[in-house]
């Protein structure tokens, strides 16, 4: 695997989900999980037979995580991430790229070089 051809996906994704179909009500709690369930439900079964969509993110913008994808050959930073206290512009360089560096890329990366030997062993 070479890491340079690993898709890079930073912040948010280049094409936002349209949720507007989805009625969401101040009083129905129980009603906007359903509504909400079905309208995913509907999302992923739409995607049958249809290409690949490459750009199609697995988190939400705002979720405080990070994941390397080894099926589509991605990493993912959502912007929620990349807020204090892992990384703060005002921040001098060095804290930032060892909070998420060191503690973010580094750990997708090793998660999937693992999976790459893993799956070369007997």
């Amino acid at each position: 695997m070479k890491l340079d051809a690993i898709a890079n996906k930073i912040g948010y994704p280049d094409h936002w989900r349209d949720y507007s179909s989805v009625a969401i009500r101040r009083d129905d709690y129980y009603g906007n999980i359903i509504r909400a369930t079905q309208f995913e439900a509907r999302r992923q079964i739409a995607k049958i037979g249809k290409p690949l969509d490459r750009a199609e993110w697995a988190m939400t913008p705002p979720t405080v995580n990070a994941y390397f994808d080894p099926q589509m050959n991605d990493i993912n930073f959502p912007a929620g991430v990349l807020q204090p206290p892992l990384y703060d512009a005002s921040m001098d360089d060095a804290p930032n790229y060892g909070n998420t560096g060191g503690t973010i890329v580094t750990s997708s990366h090793m998660h999937s070089m693992t999976r790459v030997v893993n799956s070369t062993l007997p």
